[in-house]
């Protein structure tokens, strides 16, 4: 039987990861008035990736050649805290914050057609440092409804591309930050039966991190992160749950959402004729 031509194989691929987390706290006593916590955090991560490719027995005996492509490290910190004070009987606040710092190393390799690593073709590390804290006021008139308010500060931390992005001009990408404001309402029913929920929020998003159409190396379609403005998000949300018996149980949610872009362009355009490549810049000024 003669061999199988090697146009007719498709390369594949595995990743080979490790990955570590470790957290602390110390918590005061819950039966006071004023309780605190404050704990520790820490988290790494390692990727090795691996191309298989199928190749002329001139280059390779087994026709096989295993190929080291890219290592991927991810390194998180952080310190966190709370304070909660009763300021009534039925008023409470609660505050907390977050310092945390991360790190991201992309090495993307360059191999011989043995697949012997041949140096970096793509070697980069960039550090995040964010401080998110949050803030929530609940007042509970009685032990069967709660109203709150919440005000927090999110992030996304940024990441790196690698040779895919520094071929479209994004090797690297800047962290996603989001305000956030809720309001709402708890309510138990029917002795304990049922439960109702509502709430509104608004959230606003800067440097939103978006999935961007790109061409590869071989004109397959891919994808990197870029950063593409600003954003608007808001909505309202419903729950109700009731207990019909001790075995079965009905539940209703709904959910009314409204998102916008309120800053920013797309760094790309695309047509449905071209299948999602990049056929023009428009913004070259928002390049990082």
């Amino acid at each position: 039987m003669p061999p199988i031509p090697t146009h007719c194989l498709v390369p594949a691929g595995y990743t080979d990861s490790d990955d570590y987390s470790i957290e602390a706290k110390l918590v005061s006593d819950p039966d006071k008035r004023l309780r605190w916590l404050i704990g520790l955090y820490g988290y790494s991560l390692a990727q090795n990736n691996y191309a298989l490719n199928f190749v002329a027995p001139t280059v390779s005996t087994t026709g096989v050649v295993l190929s080291y492509t890219s290592l991927n490290k991810t390194a998180n910190s952080a310190i966190f805290g709370r304070v909660s004070f009763d300021i009534t009987e039925q008023l409470v606040i609660d505050i907390e914050g977050r310092q945390a710092r991360e790190s991201r190393l992309t090495q993307d390799f360059t191999s011989t057609p043995t697949g012997i690593r041949n140096g970096f073709s793509y070697s980069d590390i960039r550090s995040f440092d964010s401080f998110t804290p949050r803030v929530t006021l609940s007042y509970k008139p009685n032990d069967n409804m709660t109203f709150y308010g919440i005000y927090s500060q999110g992030t996304k931390p940024g990441g790196l591309n690698g040779n895919l992005g520094l071929a479209n001009g994004f090797p690297a990408f800047e962290e996603e930050s989001s305000t956030n404001y809720e309001i709402g309402a708890k309510a138990r029913l029917f002795d304990g039966r049922g439960t109702v929920a509502l709430s509104a929020y608004t959230t606003e998003a800067n440097d939103m991190q978006l999935t961007t159409a790109v061409a590869g190396s071989q004109g397959v379609l891919t994808s990197i992160v870029t950063n593409q403005g600003n954003a608007e998000i808001s909505g309202l949300e419903g729950e109700f749950r009731f207990q019909l018996s001790e075995n079965l149980g009905i539940g209703f949610t709904a959910s009314l959402v409204n998102a916008e872009f309120t800053a920013g362009c797309d760094e790309f355009e695309y047509t449905l004729q071209s299948g999602g490549f990049q056929i023009g810049s428009t913004c070259t000024t928002t390049r990082r």
